[in-house]
């Protein structure tokens, strides 16, 4: 049942007989076949004893300068070996288990030809060439052999090994596509792909109705985009998602990119919104390298937007924490120079009324008094503000509610602060209430409130006037007590800053305060129903206002 090839050749006898001599000649024209078909391509061969070593050689070309050394004395493994090197890595495997004496014997025995297609660098250049195993029986002995002849590809073979390989790269790009929308998020509600040119979208899943689209509806991609955006998006984000239903902005945007993505907050049927990532993914390019066709995915980021805003705010937490540490220290070493101030006052003047006994005149004496009561003032005060602070920081501060005259309250403050007022700077009250108007509030914590705030002022006026004032507020059913100085005033920057604790007004000559005296009075007006604030529109110096509920 084997195909053989057979020559028949007609001969003419001397009695007009003629003889048809046939010949067997299948081992003999299929090695010339074999040698004429690829003789064109072909760049080298050789053959090989099943049985012993390579037998013959052809050396068309450089590629098998590499067997020369070894003349005819060349074993098939060393042959293999000696050719890994100039074939392409991804290969080499490959041909040694196609050059094995085991691939070798079974082709032999059936199919009696096989094809091994490889790339290599053949001229200097990389190409495709083929190995093919052709089953002999060789001339020089009985015994079996094949033949391994190496060709260069012919066009039509490297334009289907073109194609092949376009069709393997669309393949691994699909892949690539699939892989990446799938890695993008587990949370998708709507996945589409549109064709940018026709405009029609392939609608792979849509969960719910709820979210603008219905299900396997092909229509005018951008229409409905922005009909979803136009019924669904949240006000403050609509003008900023109305771009992505414009055909051309979308091409732009996506050159050179590979994805693009976009966050909003989508109203859902219930009214609520929640966070959406709106998230475009290139899918391929026209002719003009534009976006052809790109996939539309929606999906919910509500998780993401809750891990980022924890993320900020223990970054704000931790901001917080380092800046109240600061402040901490900032307010030790504040407190520790105004205790030690007054303190060593105290001591001074103490020493020098015992050591210089009769030697002072009454006034001398009268006036140490006085330094020695002013500076233990400064102690006591000084003291009950951390104490103060204390109550507060463990929310144990009492108030008490009472009947109290308001021009009485605002002249015992200016009246306690009278000391501290800097030579040359005149200290004032004035009102628009009767000596019997009453308001219902604590008096005594709105007169450490006031003197505060005056004592700041003495701190920042070096000369001019402080005015304590008391008035009817712009805010119906309020009463103001301002505190109003020449002094320097307060910068725009640090306007919010000074009303939180350990920060100081740090704006005069004679030093800092310890931070806590604003802080203190803020956490008391609000107890009592009011607040303070800064007037920032006042100019030159500043004006501080307790405005409190007018309780008669």
């Amino acid at each position: 049942e084997e195909v053989r090839w057979y020559r028949s050749t007609p001969l003419k006898q001397d009695n007009n007989d003629m003889v048809i001599s046939i010949e067997d000649t299948t081992n003999k024209t299929l090695e010339g076949l074999i040698l004429n078909t690829i003789a064109e391509r072909m760049v080298g061969a050789f053959i090989y004893n099943l049985h012993r070593d390579i037998i013959s050689e052809v050396r068309l070309t450089p590629f098998f300068n590499y067997l020369n050394d070894y003349k005819h004395n060349l074993s098939l493994a060393k042959g293999v070996e000696l050719l890994c090197p100039q074939i392409d890595e991804e290969f080499r495997e490959g041909w040694r288990h196609f050059a094995s004496m085991e691939n070798l014997m079974s082709v032999y025995l059936d199919p009696r030809r096989a094809d091994f297609a490889f790339k290599t660098v053949y001229n200097g250049e990389h190409t495709w060439l083929k190995a093919s195993i052709y089953a002999l029986n060789s001339k020089w002995s009985n015994e079996p052999s094949v033949s391994i002849v190496f060709r260069r590809f012919s066009k039509e073979e490297l334009a289907e090994v073109d194609e092949n390989e376009k069709l393997l790269q669309q393949k691994e790009k699909l892949e690539q596509d699939y892989q990446f929308i799938k890695g993008i998020t587990t949370q998708y509600v709507s996945l589409k792909i549109v064709k940018v040119d026709s405009s029609y979208s392939i609608i792979y899943k849509d969960l719910d109705p709820d979210y603008g689209w219905e299900y396997n509806q092909i229509s005018n991609f951008w229409d409905r985009f922005k009909a979803m955006m136009l019924s669904h998006c949240h006000p403050d984000d609509l003008a900023e998602m109305l771009k992505y239903a414009e055909k051309d902005y979308v091409i732009s945007l996506m050159k050179g990119k590979r994805s693009h993505t976009k966050r909003f907050r989508f109203r859902m049927r219930d009214g609520s919104y929640t966070w959406m990532k709106c998230v475009f993914i290139r899918f391929d390019k026209n002719l003009d390298n534009e976006l052809s066709e790109f996939a539309y995915a929606l999906a919910n980021d509500e998780e993401e937007v809750k891990k980022e805003q924890e993320y900020y705010y223990a970054l704000e937490q931790a901001r917080i924490s380092r800046e109240e540490s600061r402040l901490k220290t900032q307010f030790v070493n504040n407190i520790s120079h105004d205790i030690r101030t007054p303190l060593n006052a105290v001591i001074g003047y103490s020493q020098l009324l015992m050591l210089a006994g009769d030697s002072l005149s009454e006034k001398e004496k009268a006036e140490y008094a006085n330094y020695i009561e002013s500076s233990g003032e400064l102690l006591t005060m000084l003291v009950d503000d951390i104490l103060m602070a204390s109550e507060i920081e463990h929310d144990i501060l009492k108030l008490s509610q009472m009947k109290a005259p308001v021009n009485r309250i605002c002249n015992k403050a200016v009246s306690c602060c009278m000391m501290r007022v800097p030579n040359g700077v005149n200290l004032y009250f004035t009102t628009e209430f009767k000596d019997d108007f009453n308001i219902l509030t604590d008096p005594m914590r709105v007169q450490q409130i006031l003197i505060n705030m005056i004592s700041n002022s003495c701190k920042a006026t070096v000369e001019g006037e402080i005015k304590v004032s008391c008035c009817k507020s712009d805010k119906e059913g309020f009463i103001d007590f301002s505190v109003t100085d020449t002094g320097c005033g307060v910068s725009p920057e640090k306007a919010e800053e000074i009303f939180n604790r350990f920060v100081s007004m740090d704006n005069n000559e004679s030093g800092a305060g310890h931070g806590l005296g604003l802080d203190i009075c803020i956490n008391i007006s609000q107890r009592l129903g009011g607040y303070i604030w800064l007037d920032q529109t006042y100019k030159p110096g500043a004006r501080f206002v307790l405005t409190l509920p007018l309780k008669q």
